[in-house]
């Protein structure tokens, strides 16, 4: 007889950000920002509800309150996701920062054959941690001068 799932299995409030869903996630990393930052949110949602007023007063101003109010409210949004993923991303960096697993070493010769155009190779060795091996090669091509 096959064993069947537990109720605990089959639930949708699991933490692995894989399984959650995109609410879960943004509340999740919400999470992690508040942690690292407790005046990040108030701060997304400022600037947010900034961006929406300033559209809003524009519009009241020169009579077009209608097409400004919903542009407003897409560039607030706009500006709060931005800002919300930048801090968001300082957050992680936080996080991972002191951790091995993202040193490396670049190297390699660089051949100029003319002086536009050069020739270059490298490999990339992993210090410290996990880090996939790399060989490349690349050539650049200067149109004009710098």
């Amino acid at each position: 007889m096959a064993n069947k799932p537990t109720a605990a299995a089959n639930r949708k409030d699991s933490t692995d950000p894989a399984t959650a869903g995109r609410i879960k996630q943004i509340r999740m990393v919400a999470g992690i920002i508040r942690k690292s930052n407790p005046r990040a949110l108030p701060i997304v949602a400022l600037a947010g509800i900034g961006v929406i007023a300033v559209f809003v007063i524009v519009g009241l101003v020169t009579g077009l309150v209608g097409p400004l109010t919903p542009l407003g409210v897409a560039f607030g949004l706009m500006v709060a996701m931005i800002i919300f993923g930048r801090y968001a991303q300082s957050a992680q960096y936080k996080a991972v920062e002191g951790q091995p697993g993202a040193a490396a070493a670049l190297g390699g010769p660089t051949w100029t054959l003319r002086p536009w155009l050069v020739l270059d190779a490298g490999v990339i060795v992993p210090l410290a941690g996990w880090l996939p091996r790399s060989v490349d090669a690349g050539v650049t091509y200067n149109a004009g001068r710098l």
